[in-house]
């Protein structure tokens, strides 16, 4: 049984790393790409820039959405006859439900993670990509609709980031994992991955990356449990977003010079978090009793297992990110035949393990 379960995992965690590297080649070209044709495409007004760019940016990831959900359910498909539903695509009139509940959670997450966010405010503002948008907006005198528009691309945008992310994984790595393993695999390897792998990201961050990273693992923690309890790709892709965006409004004034307000905003917004987890009493009393359930009724050799193979995960972003700095500047070429190469050899590897006559179950 041990090893069936060890030849399982191993055959898994190649297929992830064989999509991880295909989705990094996929977002890297459609970066390239958009980053070459928006000059062409932008306008010579500042406003006008501004707007575009960040219309561009939401029809980037719009696509970049569609083409990675399309190879994460074809991979998925072939293996184990795996339909939308399964990678968490609930079509049901639901939905409302499934986004009221995505926000009872966020908010407990919101509650938690405070002291974190306000000791890291000042450093997170130097560092935040959307400062550079911000302070262009402050600077400028546009029009009303142009400021509008241009935070509302801004968001899809980040919606897009955040939804691929949820779909590769939890919908994709945390339920094969958890179906296959146990849901406690699933969550910790995750977790593990999403949340430390923002360290080897942004290696510019210094040790505050270290504290970053830390708010993402818990981030993914709240993502995995969330997603283990509704199934549902709307649940925790409402949590990313509103952890994207809610926490970077209050920076962004911060930014502009307002630090009083500020603060002022984000006590505003723990009290309004307050407020809704006590409205979701109930289903955040659930969260807490799935929680004890899923890392005491699965015992610990899972929770190990899931430790381990996110080791694994960490080790391939660091090494990677490695790649990326040695090859990026001298030889770029080189980069991304080493990726395709890896890429195709691992998922081709992970295709010498099928679920063709349920053996899994």
């Amino acid at each position: 049984m041990t090893a069936h379960l060890g030849k399982k995992s191993l055959f898994y965690i190649l297929e992830f790393l064989g999509l991880y590297t295909l989705i990094f080649i996929v977002i890297g070209i459609f970066h390239l790409f958009f980053n070459q044709v928006s000059p062409e495409i932008l306008g010579s007004k500042e406003n006008q820039v501004i707007l575009a760019s960040e219309i561009i940016s939401s029809v980037k990831w719009a696509i970049v959405c569609f083409l990675i959900t399309l190879l994460i359910w074809k991979v998925r498909r072939s293996k184990d006859g795996w339909r939308l539903k399964d990678l968490g695509f609930r079509v049901q009139a639901g939905w409302g439900k499934d986004i009221w509940v995505g926000v009872q959670f966020f908010c407990l997450l919101f509650l938690i993670g405070l002291p974190k966010n306000i000791a890291a405010f000042s450093a997170h503002a130097e560092l935040s990509a959307e400062s550079v948008f911000f302070n262009s907006l402050l600077t400028s005198s546009f029009p009303p609709v142009y400021v509008f528009l241009s935070f509302l691309f801004m968001a899809l945008s980040t919606f897009g980031a955040a939804f691929w992310e949820e779909v590769f994984y939890r919908g994709n790595l945390q339920a094969l994992f958890s179906r296959k393993v146990s849901p406690a695999t699933g969550i910790i390897l995750t977790s593990l991955i999403f949340g430390l792998g923002h360290f080897f990201s942004r290696p510019d961050w210094g040790k505050w990356g270290v504290l970053f990273a830390l708010g993402s693992l818990l981030g993914g923690l709240f993502y995995g449990i969330a997603y283990y309890m509704t199934e549902s790709l709307i649940v925790v892709a409402v949590m990313h977003f509103l952890s994207n965006i809610w926490q970077d409004y209050p920076l962004m004034v911060y930014i502009s010079g307002n630090r009083k307000g500020a603060y002022m905003f984000i006590v505003f917004l723990a009290f309004l978090s307050l407020g809704i987890c006590i409205l979701g009493r109930r289903k955040i009393k659930l969260f807490w009793l799935k929680t004890k359930e899923i890392f005491t009724s699965f015992g610990w050799k899972m929770v190990l297992l899931g430790v381990l193979l996110g080791i694994v995960g960490l080790a391939y972003e660091w090494g990677r990110e490695l790649l990326r700095a040695f090859f990026q500047e001298s030889n770029p070429f080189l980069l991304a035949v080493i990726l395709v190469v890896f890429s195709a050899l691992t998922l081709g590897l992970s295709f010498f393990y099928k679920n063709k006559k349920n053996l899994f179950i």
